[in-house]
């Protein structure tokens, strides 16, 4: 495999994904084996030589989107997409379809000039992946937090740089840990120049995209046990103060407030009070188990846009702004 160029590579992907040819067929014509051929796919996708674009097919559920907005009207909303999805659709097709609203939503909220802030996790790294742009815009991509990654083969950093690479602007990296060791690390590491200067350009960002978690449920739950490796007294103590939803790495109540116990401490991230200070603030969710923590963001104002499935908006009908 050291003999096989970037040329090689592209070669073997035009021959596969474009002309429609077999790995036999592709084998014949490049003059190694079939075998070569499974590897050289797989590293001409993690070099980037070839890029997937999926156009999901979405229809926006604009009586939805008006009864949500109606709900929550006394709180700092101003916009929800709702993307119509089966009653029988599975989590990637919910997933997928959020993610395509969201890309043609951001499409529209772009301006040359802003500066875009990201939170990490499977809604977003799913967004980073799925989106498509039109236009290109002059903006600065930056982490909201630490790097965090629930995909061994992917980062905050990546997904940084992945966005600001299809929008056409520039980027900046978060250089520290989403989760540090102990609250004196974490400390430490808040006090030094570059972190410090990350997480001013967090809380000064135009436009915030954010994903969230229900406590200790489905990413919220890597999070806990693989990225933070929070203790059994840590979650208690989360759970004993009635954390119900988390947003980069920080968690809140049932009326959206933040709630600092131990295990923030650690954390490396842009406060939630910080969230709504932001002009703009989009969270993106899909799935009826993130309803709770979402109606609980929304009534505390962590958010003016929010970007959903319609099973999941249904279920937002339930919570009052009153």
């Amino acid at each position: 495999m050291a003999a096989l160029t970037p040329q090689r590579l592209a070669q073997a992907a035009f021959l596969y994904y474009v002309e429609g040819l077999s790995q036999e067929q592709v084998s014949r014509q490049l003059g190694v084996s079939r075998s070569n051929v499974s590897r050289m796919l797989t590293s001409a996708r993690e070099q980037k030589l070839v890029r997937f674009e999926i156009d999901y097919p979405t229809v926006r559920n604009h009586s939805l989107e008006s009864a949500v907005q109606a709900q929550f009207g006394g709180t700092r909303l101003k916009t929800a997409v709702v993307v119509d999805v089966d009653a029988d659709a599975v989590a990637v097709g919910s997933l997928l379809a959020v993610c395509r609203g969201a890309s043609a939503w951001l499409s529209g909220a772009l301006r040359n000039g802003q500066t875009i802030g990201l939170s990490w996790g499977r809604t977003i790294q799913t967004l980073v992946d799925s989106t498509h742009f039109d236009g290109r815009w002059d903006v600065n991509v930056v982490q909201l937090s630490g790097v965090a990654s629930l995909d061994p083969a992917r980062s905050g950093h990546d997904l940084v740089r992945d966005l600001a690479e299809r929008i056409g602007g520039r980027y900046s990296y978060f250089n520290a840990p989403a989760v540090a060791p102990t609250k004196e690390v974490a400390a430490s590491l808040a006090g030094s120049p570059l972190v410090a200067s990350a997480l001013r350009q967090a809380r000064s960002v135009d436009l915030a995209i954010l994903g969230l978690a229900a406590f200790n449920e489905e990413s919220s739950r890597l999070f806990l046990h693989e990225v933070a490796e929070a203790t059994p007294e840590e979650l208690a103590e989360a759970e004993a103060k009635g954390v119900i939803g988390q947003i980069c790495g920080r968690f809140f109540d049932v009326t959206g407030a933040q709630v600092d116990i131990a295990l923030t401490e650690r954390v490396l991230s842009i406060d939630l009070p910080d969230l709504r200070t932001i002009p703009s603030v989009a969270i993106v969710a899909s799935g009826r188990t993130k309803a709770r923590a979402l109606a609980s963001a929304v009534l505390g104002g962590l958010a003016d846009v929010i970007i959903v499935d319609s099973a999941l908006a249904r279920d937002l009908l339930t919570f009052s702004a009153g």
